[in-house]
């Protein structure tokens, strides 16, 4: 698996546990599966940084879709997708899980997966091929701790501890579009 590193697109969404029993992994729980009982998304690009990259987010038949382009113009160079909302705590289920799995049509370009503890950030890189239906997974020895700006930070790896958000960032240092799509997020 691919360990962290700079990267630059940020979809960050509130885990839900939907008590639904995965069919890509027996022993799978999925969390996230972009219907309406899911939170609103909203994008956070790096105009709040005073760069110029754009971006949307949009959920369609149970597909989340995030697109856009990043510029590095005014020191820029990443967009961003969140969720928004509460969510029922899913801290029992990622506590007992070991993997976070994502059913993701890619573009050939390099995300980062990250969960947002509220106190740390933990990322992994993934770089799903491009056009096709693909299951990315990554243990949890993979999400490694990063600051705020992406910065690494020494600590342990992440162990399951509740997670108020999860989300892809893109920022590979150099202007491009992108489009990323998500079925699908279970651990297992």
């Amino acid at each position: 698996m691919r360990r962290c590193r700079n990267l630059v697109i940020l979809l960050t969404a509130v885990l839900l546990p939907l008590g639904f029993r995965g069919s890509a992994h027996a022993a799978s729980t999925r969390l996230l599966e972009f219907t309406a009982a899911e939170p609103q998304w909203v994008v956070v690009n790096d105009g709040v940084m005073g760069g110029v990259s754009s971006s949307g987010v949009m959920t369609a038949k149970g597909v989340l879709t995030f697109s856009g382009r990043v510029r590095l113009e005014n020191n820029g160079g990443f967009a961003s997708a969140r969720s928004t909302g509460a969510a029922r705590s899913a801290s029992a289920t990622l506590a007992s899980a070991r993997t976070v799995s994502l059913r993701v049509r890619g573009d050939g370009k390099t995300y980062q997966l990250t969960f947002d503890t509220g106190s740390t950030w933990f990322w992994a890189t993934i770089t799903p091929p491009a056009g096709k239906w693909t299951i990315v997974s990554i243990p949890y020895a993979d999400l490694r701790p990063r600051g705020r700006f992406g910065d690494p930070l020494d600590g342990p790896p992440y162990a399951g501890q509740p997670v108020r958000s999860v989300g892809l960032l893109i920022g590979n240092n150099k202007p491009e579009r992108f489009t990323i799509a998500l079925d699908w997020l279970a651990v297992s």
